[in-house]
């Protein structure tokens, strides 16, 4: 960059001759919903793209037809093996987070407790199998219920929002409560749910 122009928003640069390595030492930020739906919109498309190289083009069709082939864009749920079911609600990090506090708080209720961990960026592996799932949320409470669920088990959390900067001196309770109204999206995350119970889910593979 050779020049910044903040009242027009123009930014100038100029080539260099020598390679530089790229590197990222953060943990990745959030995802819009827009975003993730998005890349599924692509998959599920044959749009053309001009501006991508040869690689990138090839990479794209193979993951279109993976993609397709596996089910990925039509399913919620699919069945990884008969402990295990594959959650991907194509969704951005505040439902994804949701998701997972909701299907935590229910596994955790089961007569033989699984776990919801996050299996890639956009995926929540379920430890329990798909017909116990499917059985879970058609049974799902409801969102006030849920709230409550979630509330009672943030209270139960040494930290439950990090900590944040400011966190120390805050209430315990204050800082449950903050992280149900401000870090999950309640709404949002019941209705993928909802979604995916009607929908059924798929073998992997």
């Amino acid at each position: 960059m050779t020049e910044l122009d903040e009242k027009r928003q123009q930014v100038f640069v100029s080539w260099e001759r020598q390679r530089t390595k790229t590197s990222w030492d953060g943990s990745g930020g959030e995802r819009h919903d827009r975003v993730v739906q998005k890349m599924r919109e692509v998959l599920s498309s044959d749009s053309d793209f001009p501006s991508l190289q040869p690689a990138a083009r090839t990479r794209l069709a193979a993951a279109r037809t993976l993609a397709r082939n596996t089910g990925l864009l039509s399913h919620a749920l699919h069945a990884v093996n008969a402990r295990k079911t594959l959650l991907l609600p194509w969704q951005g990090t505040q439902t994804h987070q949701t998701l997972r506090a909701i299907m935590t708080l229910l596994l955790a209720r089961q007569s033989t407790p699984g776990a919801a961990e996050n299996d890639t960026p956009f995926g929540l592996m379920l430890g329990l199998g798909a017909a116990e799932v499917m059985d879970l949320l058609r049974k799902l409470p409801s969102e006030d219920a849920l709230r409550e669920g979630l509330l009672e088990a943030a209270r139960t959390q040494d930290e439950p929002t990090g900590p944040n900067k400011f966190d120390p001196p805050v209430p315990h309770e204050l800082l449950a409560e903050a992280q149900i109204a401000d870090v999950l999206n309640l709404p949002a995350a019941t209705a993928v749910l909802q979604s995916a119970a009607a929908s059924g889910a798929k073998l992997l593979g």
